[in-house]
Order: structure tokens, then sequence, then C-alpha cells
């Protein structure tokens, strides 16, 4: 005879043993053929089933339900399982707008570089910006901060100095050093992309309110500072 899970009359225990079972785990279903406990996704699982009991069917974060999670009722809940579930779906969210925007930037970025010269590559660009944003460095110093082959920022200097957008300097403190920094044509070539940039990112967030925009730069500035 099936009745409601928990009760005690129904499934032949004492009142004492059936609220036991809701205080370790979930309590047995008198009849299977009615009851069925949700699916479960399994990436969400451990597979060390000493440690957790994921052979059992929990969450690997949740473990068995305990009272904790109980209704009303003496009905167990599977909110570890939803909250898995939702952070893992969270995450792929991320990763799929991250990537998007990671595509976006390099094809900005592209945009941008042949906006200041024609001939300019994307890693030239960043040196400039560089330079823009923290001033004269040495060369080993724009390999570090931008991970660029010490090479390859070689040849990015020496094309940017034939532009004209970059000048050489010894370094007063170690003469086999120099220091780069952007000249006047530079400075000047940067502010007026920069001025073409905002006014495109102001058109495409039109329907961006100011609360808005402000919470957005805040999250990502701090989605940055944790990854960094």
């Amino acid at each position: 005879m099936c009745g409601p899970v928990g009760s005690g009359a129904a499934s032949g225990q004492p009142p004492h043993e059936s609220s036991k079972h809701s205080l370790i785990g979930p309590p047995p279903f008198p009849c299977a053929s009615k009851v069925r406990r949700p699916r479960l996704d399994h990436n969400a699982i451990s597979s060390d089933p000493a440690r957790d009991g994921s052979r059992s069917g929990y969450p690997a974060s949740a473990g068995p339900a305990t009272s904790v999670d109980s209704e009303p009722g003496g009905r167990t809940g599977w909110d570890g399982e939803n909250t898995v579930t939702h952070k893992i779906d969270l995450l792929r969210s991320l990763e799929q707008e991250m990537g998007i925007l990671a595509r976006r930037m390099r094809r900005v970025a592209t945009e941008r570089a042949r906006a200041v010269s024609p001939d300019l590559q994307v890693a030239g660009f960043f040196v400039l910006t560089h330079l823009s944003s923290q001033g004269p460095a040495r060369s080993a110093e724009v390999v570090d901060v931008l991970g660029i082959d010490k090479g390859a920022v070689s040849r990015q200097v020496q094309h940017l100095v034939e532009l004209g957008l970059v000048a050489r300097t010894p370094d007063p403190q170690d003469r086999r050093a120099t220091i780069l920094s952007l000249t006047e044509y530079g400075e000047q070539r940067l502010a007026e992309v920069a001025i073409q940039r905002r006014a495109s990112i102001d058109e495409r967030l039109s329907d961006w309110n100011d609360d808005e925009l402000t919470t957005f730069v805040d999250a990502l500035a701090r989605y940055n500072r944790s990854l960094s």
C-alpha cells in the first residue's frame, strides 16, 4: 500500500522512526513506480564515491540531503543539485560571452591599429597604448607586460620608430638599455583614434543609462582583478 513519504503509519514504522529518516537522508519511497527522483547532471557529480557518496546519486558538493534542506511535511528538497547545476550554467555562459568578447576585441584592435597608421600591426598598437597609459619604459618592461617575444618587440619598436610614432633614448641609469616613449605625432594619432573609438562606443550603447554602464564597468574591473 502506497502512502505519503515520511508517514510512519503508511510505512509500518513507528512515528519516531519516520522522523529519523528525514534527519539522515531521503526517506524510503514506498511506491517506486509513482515517485521518481530528479535526474542529475553527472558532470556535476564527483567521481570519488568513497569521499562523498556520489554512487547514491547525490550532487558532489551537497552530499545526501539533511534536515537543513528538508521541506515542511517531511519532504526532502534537492536544493544542492539545483545550486550546482545553476553555477555550471552561469560559468558556461560566462565562457561563451568572454569568447565572443575576445574575438571582437581582436578585430577591434586590428581596426584601431590601421586607424593609427595603415602599416601598423596589432602588436605595435599594443606597444603604443602601453606607452600612452604608463609613460616611457624600457623594452624589457614592455616585453614583460605584454607577454610578447623579445625579438618581436624589437621588430615592432623599430617599425614604430620608422613611422615616427615612438622615440628611443639612452637609459641614463643603464647605458646598455634604451627608453621608449611616444613622439608628439604618436600621442596625436592615438588621441584622434581614441576620440573616434569613444564616439562609436557611445553610439552603440546609447540605450544604456549611466547606472547600467557604471555597474558593467565596476563588474568588469572586478573580473579583471580576480584574474590578474
